[in-house]
């Protein structure tokens, strides 16, 4: 394995405020789920096709199944972005190129931990507006939607990576 330069990054404003969003959104959801807990039928929709309907049903503590993810995926994710040297890289990573590419790399990390939690998030609003009079649809669009959100940022991530130093 190819020896790389470990180096410090500071976290720009940038970087901080995604760092923010993630603890936010993770916070959003814990508290979403403890505030719908009660009023929650026992068995609930746990999944649904593409056509936003429910095709899988569960008991009511399946609520705490996105949560607990979330935050176990919040953690690794944290504890990855601290040793950018140990990532794949497209580029040989150089002494010259090496903050450029671990700052890319550490936050394509911060913006996915921010935007998987946003997506459990959605799932979870699915299930709860499944139980109760609040509908809003989110049908077919729900798909491509998780897919942009988690692909966009790798897709620039890849294009920034590779056009840089």
């Amino acid at each position: 394995m190819e020896t790389r330069p470990v180096i410090p990054l500071t976290p720009t404003l940038s970087d901080i405020m995604l760092e923010s969003l993630a603890v936010g959104s993770l916070v959003v959801l814990w508290v979403t789920c403890i505030m719908a807990y009660g009023d929650l039928p026992d068995i609930i929709p746990v999944h649904f096709s593409l056509d936003g309907e429910a095709d899988r049903f569960g008991s009511k503590n399946s609520v705490w199944f996105l949560p607990v993810i979330a935050t176990v995926l919040y953690f690794i994710l944290t504890f990855l972005n601290r040793i950018p040297y140990r990532f794949n890289y497209l580029k040989k990573i150089t002494d010259l190129n090496a903050h450029h590419q671990y700052t890319l790399a550490t936050r394509l990390i911060r913006w996915e931990k921010f935007l998987v939690i946003v997506v459990l998030f959605l799932t979870f609003e699915s299930m709860r507006m499944a139980v109760s009079d609040y509908n809003l649809e989110f049908g077919t669009w729900l798909l491509p939607l998780v897919m942009v959100l988690i692909l966009g940022p790798v897709i620039v991530y890849l294009l920034l990576s590779l056009t840089g130093d």
